[in-house]
């Protein structure tokens, strides 16, 4: 077994056919998909039961989370690399064919990544490797990772009980020890309209504690201090739309680095103003 696809359900009833049938229709067929039910109340576990490839393993648990969906999917898992596919994304039909083709190609790597819609990078070649990913916030995304199991095993699972930003979290960890192989096309899509879609109903203030990053070992200190910075001040951006401002300013309270007191400032004008 090559591949070991990794599918977490919650109530994706209007979107998990197409995800499913995104993957049966790959070019490469060495895969096996672990779909975790996180407790679904609509019809996800029924539309997935309909499926008869052998190839496809259900497992289902009490709502606990993406993470604790993914983490379990990852010891499940029986293929040498782990790619993961959200319930409402899609890939094109040679995702897989071209993901192990750069794993093939580049032997010595253990983590690699392509581009998903909307998000090609100009400046990048085809194929880039990427020791500094921080340089690039938004280049890694979950249904476009391929990687080796056994990097979970040195680096561990998702962090759990986080609403959102788990993901990014995980990239950055991994980013400590790995280089990406970069493989610049978009072969997978995301449809960002969908009915329980995380970034949409999560509250901000429930996302990962950022500033964590702060004291993760990444070799590009500089680099990790504006990344970092960026998406704490995004937060707290969103909280002041929200008029928020004790945790707006918590969140902003916790920035390091020369860019942190200019954004404090920015922010304090904008409190005030809106008050």
């Amino acid at each position: 077994m090559k591949i070991s696809v990794i599918i977490p359900l919650y109530n994706k009833e209007h979107y998990i056919k197409d995800t499913i049938c995104s993957v049966l229709n790959q070019s490469f067929y060495d895969w096996e998909m672990v779909i975790i039910d996180d407790g679904s109340t609509d019809s996800s576990v029924q539309i997935v039961q309909s499926f008869q490839d052998h190839r496809i393993r259900l497992y289902r648990q009490e709502n606990q989370g993406v993470s604790c969906a993914r983490n379990r999917g990852i010891k499940l898992a029986k293929g040498e690399f782990i790619a993961f596919l959200d319930a409402d994304d899609k890939w094109m039909p040679d995702y897989l064919e071209k993901m192990m083709a750069l794993a093939e190609n580049y032997p010595d790597y253990s983590v690699f990544c392509s581009t998903h819609n909307g998000h090609y990078i100009r400046e990048l070649p085809i194929i880039s490797i990427i020791d500094d990913h921080c340089k690039y916030p938004y280049i890694y995304w979950t249904g476009c990772m391929f990687i080796k199991k056994e990097v979970f095993d040195n680096i561990g699972g998702f962090r759990e009980g986080i609403q959102l930003g788990e993901d990014r979290d995980m990239w950055l960890r991994i980013g400590c020890k790995y280089v990406t192989v970069y493989l610049n096309k978009e072969l997978a899509y995301h449809p960002y309209e969908t009915e329980n879609n995380l970034a949409r109903t999560v509250d901000v203030a429930n996302s990962f504690p950022y500033w964590e990053w702060y004291n993760y070992p990444y070799p590009f200190k500089n680099s990790l201090y504006k990344y970092t910075t960026l998406l704490i001040v995004n937060r707290a951006e969103e909280l002041v739309r929200q008029k928020r401002y004790t945790e707006a300013w918590f969140f902003l309270s916790k920035t390091r680095g020369y860019s942190s007191a200019r954004q404090r400032i920015k922010l304090l004008f904008k409190i005030i103003f809106k008050k």
